[in-house]
Parts: C-alpha cells; structure tokens; sequence
C-alpha cells in the first residue's frame, strides 16, 4: 500500500505548522486503537505517519518512509518520518526504514501535559534524516521533550547521518532499555538524565566525550 502526493510544492511563505500553501498533506494519520500497518510505503507528502497519544497499541512494521516534509520562509526544515506520542498502551516501531525527511526521522517528543511513555523501536534503519532541509542533518530518533519519557526500549537499531540519536532529552527518562544498536552520526547517541541500562550498542562519530568511536 503506497501513499503519495505529486503536489510540486516543498516551500511555504507561511509560519505555520499547517500552512496553507503546501498542498502536500499528511501521509497516514492514527487515531485509532489495536491497529497495525505493515509494508506501508510512505513519501514526498507533509508528513509520514502521525500517530496521537490516543491510539493505543498501534504498531508500525516493515514500512518504507522517506522524502516527507517542507521548508517554512525562515528556511526552517519541517516534517517528520513518524510523530508519535504514547499515554498507555505500546508504540511498536518495527524493521522500518526511515530517510531523508526535511526534518527527523522517529520523533517522540511530549508536551508536559502529554506521554511518550513505552515506546518499543527495534530493528529500524534511519539514515540522513533532515538532509533535504537547509539544516542538512536532524536527528534520525528523539524520544523525550516536557514530560519523562518512562520505558522506551531501543534495540538493534541502526543509524547513519551527520546528526544523532537522542533519549530522554529535555525531562529525561526512567527504565530505558538500549541495546544492541548501532548508531552512526555527529554525536551518535545523546542521552538525557535517564535511568537506562545501555550495552551492546556500537557507536561512531564524534560523540559526546570527543571519541571518534566508542562502544557501550
């Protein structure tokens, strides 16, 4: 199942996060509950997959995402591959491929009134996400924001870019699990004060202690 949009449009005169001249919209947008999309293909639209804090247990597998966003008149990147936020439940991001959105590729990210809370990423290839925007380089996963970001697992994922992986940044996290990924990028994997068990993963790139390479 593919989802598309041949609208020719990728800069917008607006300030907005809906702004009226990209006719480009959204790709798939979940407000449903126990719902699985499997081997969506996703690209050149607004936005890949938004997914509210509302829908639970929706889960994500084997979906091909990529192409996806707009840039604002301040030449601002925006657009994502998959928003999501969680209350309860799990958010299951399987064995996607995630590339080249103006803006990130996975981003969670919360308000202090709303949830990340167990986001469950294994398995996902994410590379030069933001690369089609001015910045060059967004983050390929950000999980965190407002509110602390409780149980996300994190595992065998594999990265690749100029930007980073980023957990529990803003508020933190609590009962993090990351493991076994394997993240290239400027500063590979950026932790926020969290309560994470991390091994297993391979890192390279200048990271946050200035190594060219480090394994944890």
């Amino acid at each position: 199942f593919e989802v598309t949009s041949s609208a020719p449009d990728r800069t917008s005169t607006e300030q907005s996060g809906w702004p009226g001249d990209i006719t480009r919209g959204s790709g798939i947008s979940v407000l449903g509950t126990n719902l699985k999309f499997i081997n969506v293909v996703v690209h050149d639209l607004s936005r890949g997959f938004e997914i509210s804090s509302a829908a639970l247990n929706v889960e994500v597998y084997g979906s091909l995402v990529y192409y996806n966003g707009w840039e604002g008149p301040d030449r601002v990147p925006n657009g994502h591959g998959i928003d999501t936020r969680n209350r309860t439940g799990t958010r299951r991001l399987i064995d996607n491929i995630v590339f080249r959105q103006f803006s990130h590729g996975i981003i969670a990210y919360s308000s202090p009134e709303d949830r990340v809370d167990n986001m469950f990423l294994e398995g996902n290839i994410l590379f030069d996400n933001g690369a089609l925007g001015k910045n060059r380089f967004e983050r390929d996963v950000l999980i965190g924001g407002g509110s602390l970001a409780r149980n996300p697992v994190v595992r065998a994922n594999s990265t690749y870019g100029g930007a980073q992986t980023a957990i529990g940044q803003g508020t933190g996290c609590a009962g993090a699990l990351i493991e076994d990924n394997y993240f290239v990028g400027g500063s590979p994997l950026v932790l926020g004060p969290c309560d994470a068990v991390v091994k297993g993963n391979t890192l390279f790139g200048a990271g946050t202690d200035g190594a060219s390479a480090a394994f944890l």
